[in-house]
């Protein structure tokens, strides 16, 4: 198992080992166990679409793969976490991120669109996927909505002095 890049703690060899280099000894097997996940789920989601895909095209004649909706078929094979993500550090690095990307354009440092971008990034770490060009649209457009329902425009409603912008 040692030459399968498998710890010599994890199947009962104690060796020189502590917590701290238990900690370390695991990642390169979680980098090769990941990769290998992501092997298998690609062939999960291969053979299951092209079953999927088959059955149709057996029952009614024309597959997915003759109109539009082709997308709407793929078969999408879900795995969880090999290992417990440490989200604390993430969560601490997105408020750190957005302080200083907000701080950056109010600068003139960064454009909205690549702040958001960063934001998107350390986002990403935490699972959430976002894409910056509809995310930055939507807030434009939300805000937008919020000027017009306003009675007072162009008067943040908060403080009462006038809205920038």
């Amino acid at each position: 198992l040692g030459g399968l890049t498998i710890p010599e703690h994890w199947y009962g060899g104690g060796g020189d080992v502590n917590r701290a280099t238990a900690a370390e000894m695991g990642e390169p097997t979680f980098k090769i166990f990941t990769m290998r996940q992501r092997m298998v789920k690609h062939i999960l989601e291969e053979v299951g679409t092209y079953v999927v895909r088959r059955r149709l095209r057996a029952l009614y004649g024309a597959g997915p793969d003759d109109g539009d909706n082709a997308g709407d078929y793929a078969v999408t094979a879900e795995f969880p976490e090999l290992t417990a993500r440490d989200t604390s550090k993430y969560a601490a690095a997105l408020q750190q991120v957005v302080v200083a990307a907000a701080t950056a354009i109010d600068r003139g440092l960064l454009s909205q669109e690549t702040a958001v971008g960063v934001i998107a990034l350390v986002a990403g770490q935490l699972g959430k996927q976002v894409d910056p060009a509809a995310e930055l649209e939507a807030v434009r457009e939300e805000t937008a909505g919020r000027q017009e329902d306003d009675g007072f425009p162009g008067v943040d409603a908060e403080t009462g002095a006038p809205a920038a912008g």
